[in-house]
């Protein structure tokens, strides 16, 4: 086999150097080493090896090129070691000899020519020498090439020892393009086992980061909100006008009552045979109870009846219990077990309760237990309410 059948190729390095490894080793450590000893111990070492063994073998010395020497055949050491040996023959025979002899002062020539070849496997040395000692050196390299190799991680260095004992340090940094992560006024980053983090820093994203269509869908919801807030309160004070009507009517009501009480002691004997709880004489025509009969009788029909309507207040305060609906306990001086309560909150009150996102406030009675119900969110702050408290009886 030629000695340059022990080259080492590219397509070599292509299949068993790291190039032909991923990007990113994600084996073990002693997998990921392998990947890195693989060149050397699967192509180089059979290489060299063989080199060596191609060198040593009898036929090692027909590989070695040589520079032409004049008289002898061949561009290699052994065919030209064959060419000196046949002119060595020719010259066997007692007349050359004799004739040779007479050349004796002719010794500079022949002090010229090669009498030994040495290979030093440590150094990689071809060394030829003459038959006067001088000599001619090839050096071949060998003893620089890679035989093993460790990573140093003080160094941070793969450190390969070369043939001839020494060490080479190889930087990783050499292997790695360096990237840099900058903060910003909106991103921080930060690293943590070889993990880069980028977090966007609070307050920081302004208007003029967003799209001009989220900015103009943005200014919309604003712009109705500033609608919805001003349609409240107008609603509101609708609300309270609404109020002050039902107030004098409620007014007007009670004054109707109390001439209806006058006229109740005239009819109250014609009713039960009594006036104002003081019995009428027998003789009275308003003594007769036909009225009280019947209106016992339509008494009995009657389902319900809603009586004294008079206004409270009632305060309530900002810490609500549950998830929605939101409730709180409740206290109302005068209130009863048969009390309905209708809030009337005032335009500041309802103003409050939009900005908070209630949806619904009311109160339920619950066998005179009185409790608030507030929908869609809780106030945020207390409350003092305006209310209206009605008797039903059944």
């Amino acid at each position: 086999m030629s000695l340059t059948s022990y080259k080492l190729t590219e397509d070599a390095i292509a299949r068993k150097g790291v190039i032909a490894a991923p990007d990113k080793l994600v084996g073990t450590a002693a997998q990921n080493k392998a990947v890195f000893d693989r060149l050397i111990r699967e192509a180089l070492r059979e290489l060299f090896n063989g080199l060596i063994d191609a060198l040593a073998s009898g036929e090692g010395a027909s590989e070695i090129g040589m520079t032409a020497v004049a008289g002898l055949a061949g561009g290699d050491v052994q065919t030209a070691l064959g060419s000196l040996k046949t002119l060595l023959d020719a010259k066997s025979n007692s007349a050359d000899t004799t004739a040779a002899l007479s050349l004796k002062s002719d010794k500079a020539v022949t002090d010229l020519h090669f009498k030994s070849v040495s290979f030093d496997a440590n150094t990689g040395v071809f060394t030829f020498t003459r038959e006067d000692g001088s000599y001619t050196a090839f050096d071949t390299v060998l003893e620089k090439v890679a035989t093993n190799w460790e990573y140093d991680a003080a160094t941070q260095c793969l450190v390969l020892t070369l043939a001839d004992g020494t060490t080479q340090s190889v930087p990783m940094s050499a292997f790695i393009s360096g990237l840099d992560f900058v903060d910003s006024a909106q991103i921080d980053f930060s690293v943590s086992n070889q993990t880069v983090t980028a977090t966007v820093k609070a307050g920081s994203i302004t208007d003029t980061m967003l799209s001009s269509e989220l900015v103009a869908q943005l200014q919309g919801y604003v712009s109705a909100a500033g609608s919805s807030a001003a349609d409240a309160l107008q609603y509101g004070n609708a609300a309270a006008g609404y109020r002050d009507t039902a107030s004098q009517k409620a007014s007007a009501a009670n004054n109707s009552a109390l001439s209806a009480s006058l006229s109740a002691l005239a009819s109250e004997a014609w009713a039960v045979g009594t006036e104002d709880g003081t019995d009428v004489g027998s003789l009275d025509p308003r003594w007769h109870n036909n009225a009280k009969y019947y209106a016992q009788q339509a008494a009995a029909l009657t389902v319900g009846k809603e009586d004294a309507i008079r206004a409270a207040s009632v305060t309530l305060s900002a810490s609500w219990s549950g998830s929605g609906p939101y409730t709180q306990s409740v206290s109302i001086s005068g209130a009863t077990a048969n009390t309905k309560v209708d809030l009337q909150p005032n335009a500041a009150a309802l103003a409050q309760l939009l900005s908070d996102g209630v949806s619904a406030l009311y109160i339920e009675n619950n066998g005179g237990t009185l409790t608030a119900y507030a929908l869609g969110a809780a106030p945020t702050a207390a409350l003092t309410l305006q209310c209206t408290l009605t008797e039903v009886t059944t």
